[in-house]
């Protein structure tokens, strides 16, 4: 039973330079719907107008409290205020974005009515104007309503339909948090969300979801999520990577993969942002780590998808050698097709049909052209639309259509496409049976 004077929610909000927001974030919080609360400001270094503001509600009102450092960072601007917190329940808000005046009250009641660690719930977003682009998040189709589920339940079966790594969206415990040592990285600028996320999941063990839009998110220009890309960033994407990699260790096969596709997403992103950076601008020793680290999860997990990325990496710059972790990979994942597919490849009279004639289809050739020596098989695409017979444009080769194939001379069928595997898997085998050996590029080879 809580006592009258007991703090019920701690808000924490971390402030740097959002002084043309700050008052709506913390007028949201005041008009709260619960009894009692307390908002603890972390003034991270401000060099607007943001510290006079918060002095101002701080003299006005009791419960708002004021901390005021040099510029750390989001992630220790909310552990600071998660070691002064004196609430039952954490909330993190970010200091340019608003929230539903019921927030507090709703994720409360349904942690208490729960006995919760962990209360998810959605957003909406707005643009201020100076962007066009705004995302809101919104799971009610994905997550289930009124069920208690754990951390890893909900990592295992819903993260990856729908990724919501935000640290905004979460209603916490505090005794959780602190019983487990959840804080964030420290040392991390941006996508510090993502790790601490998955970490503070793979403990809970009661999480329930409000299937409500709670949070307004503001889209703009200057804030941390639309940023420009530089190499600490992509360092952080690195570490992020590895530190989500390392919370699969030692799990049930079932859940570790999940962390290393979390993982490898990670390192796409890390990957494809560097490749924005120019040249003399990048430390190609950090490369060199990214690439050893990605050779350590290939060998691990199985997921040889990332010779491919790797290989493609390394390739960003004209003149740039392969280092010595790509060709480790590229080496690995040759060998893996070789041993899964070789007796069609090496087959001249094999016909390998690939179910999909996308992007996926011609990477996975082009990888076969450049790395694999002497195939000797031939491909033709299999589609849902063309005729048979039909003569792709980009390299002349040709299309079957997927419902006649009966009196087509293909001898194996590779699945092309990452996101529609299984559907693929599934209209064949309901066409043909075992008419036709398959193979899922993504699935079986890791492509």
């Amino acid at each position: 039973m809580k006592s009258e004077n007991e703090v019920l929610v701690s808000v924490i909000i971390p402030v740097y330079n959002t002084e043309p927001y700050l008052n709506q974030c913390i007028q949201s919080v005041l008009t709260q719907t619960i009894n009692t609360f307390e908002i603890i400001a972390i003034n991270d270094g401000s060099t607007d107008g943001s510290e006079g503001i918060l002095e101002k509600y701080k003299i006005k009102y009791n419960n708002f409290h004021v901390v005021t450092q040099d510029n750390k960072g989001l992630s220790e601007a909310r552990n600071v205020g998660l070691r002064r917190a004196s609430g039952r329940y954490i909330y993190f808000l970010d200091s340019d974005d608003f929230i539903d005046p019921n927030l507090l009250m709703k994720c409360y009641a349904a942690a208490e009515k729960e006995d919760a660690e962990i209360v998810l719930f959605d957003n909406d977003a707005f643009t201020d104007g100076t962007t066009e682009y705004a995302d809101e998040y919104d799971r009610k189709d994905i997550l289930p309503h009124g069920k208690v589920l754990t951390g890893m339940q909900y990592i295992t079966n819903y993260y990856l339909k729908y990724q919501c790594p935000v640290a905004w969206l979460m209603f916490f415990r505090k005794d959780f948090l602190l019983d487990n040592n959840l804080l964030f990285l420290s040392d991390i600028i941006i996508h510090e969300d993502n790790e601490f996320h998955c970490r503070s999941m793979s403990y809970a063990q009661r999480v329930v979801y409000l299937p409500e839009k709670l949070y307004h998110r503001r889209y703009r220009i200057g804030s941390l999520t639309n940023v420009d890309f530089n190499a600490k960033e992509g360092m952080d994407l690195y570490e992020i990577a590895f530190k989500t990699h390392e919370l699969g260790v030692g799990r049930p096969i079932a859940e570790s993969v999940i962390f290393d596709e979390i993982a490898y997403q990670l390192l796409i992103m890390a990957y494809t942002q560097f490749a924005s950076i120019k040249k003399s601008k990048c430390d190609w020793n950090l490369i060199s780590d990214i690439e050893s680290f990605a050779m350590e999860l290939s060998m691990q997990s199985g997921n040889n998808r990332l010779s491919a990325l790797t290989a493609k990496f390394a390739q960003m710059y004209d003149g740039v050698a392969y280092s010595e972790s790509a060709c480790k990979i590229i080496a690995m994942i040759t060998k893996n097709i070789r041993k899964s597919a070789g007796k069609w490849l090496d087959d001249s009279n094999a016909v390998i049909g690939l179910y999909g004639k996308g992007q996926y289809a011609h990477r996975f050739i082009h990888f076969c052209d450049s790395y694999l020596e002497d195939i000797k098989a031939s491909f033709v695409y299999i589609d849902s639309d063309e005729e048979n017979g039909t003569l792709n444009a980009g390299d002349r080769r040709i299309i079957y259509n997927v419902k006649n194939l009966m009196e087509s001379n293909i001898s194996v069928i590779f699945t092309a496409s990452k996101k529609y595997e299984e559907d693929m898997v599934q209209t064949i085998e309901q066409l043909y049976g075992n008419r036709f050996p398959l193979l899922r590029l993504h699935g079986e080879l890791g492509f």
